[in-house]
């Protein structure tokens, strides 16, 4: 009996939309006991795309036909959802879309996440990208029919078209009358011989938040979601 053919690998690229919770620097799983993402190569690359209008319709089409397209009738989870005000819980009218990527392919080997400027060109693989920037994503769809079926958006590289500059905080109440940073002196200057006159330079980083893909190329179970 032969064998059925492989479904090609069908790449989609989106419109421009904003990053939330961006993860694409490596891979990153959750781990219990700090209740938080720590680096892992055996996790995931992770980010949110905020789209609204005809940007998030063409998207909704792509993915739902695909999922119609693998005889899933009743999918119980999609890779997009309706954004949520944090403030008012009422719907924004944007639509939220969902890509990961596993850390390692079907060989076991590390994988790195692609990012180019606005210009296409490669950014270096120290690049961090930051939530609020503006970016558009490639990527490709692999429904799956496991847990009552859905897809996965498979995120394949990142292009930044804009980028929001890190913003450290610790998200304390500001104090009245407390301590004012423009008001602290470290006790050098820069004429002090071994002073740590550069140890604050303008050149620092400024950060540190259809067909369908192949799971014998890319190493994943379709029954199985993310």
């Amino acid at each position: 009996m032969a064998s059925k053919p492989k479904a090609k690998k069908v790449t989609y690229y989106t419109s421009p939309g904003h990053a939330r919770y961006p993860k694409t620097d490596r891979p990153y799983k959750f781990d219990q006991t700090s209740q938080r993402s720590i680096p892992d190569v055996s996790g995931e690359f992770s980010l949110d795309l905020i789209l609204e209008g005809d940007a998030a319709d063409r998207e909704i089409k792509r993915i739902d036909a695909a999922i119609t397209a693998a005889g899933i009738k009743r999918p119980q989870k999609k890779p997009y959802s309706p954004e949520i005000d944090r403030d008012s819980d009422e719907e924004t009218g944007r639509t939220v879309f969902k890509f990961k990527q596993y850390g390692t392919d079907y060989n076991k080997r590390p994988r790195t996440m692609l990012h180019v400027d606005a210009k296409n060109k490669p950014l270096p693989k120290s690049f961090r990208l930051t939530g609020g920037s503006e970016i558009a994503v490639k990527y490709a769809i692999s429904p799956y029919t496991g847990l009552g079926g859905g897809a996965k958006l498979l995120l394949e590289a990142v292009q930044v078209i804009t980028l929001r500059e890190y913003e450290e905080t610790a998200n304390f109440d500001e104090v009245e009358d407390g301590f004012d940073a423009s008001t602290y002196h470290d006790g050098y200057n820069d004429d002090d011989t071994g002073g740590f006159a550069n140890h604050h330079t303008d050149d620092e980083e400024s950060y540190s938040d259809t067909e369908y893909a192949d799971p014998d190329e890319d190493g994943f179970d379709d029954n199985i979601p993310f």
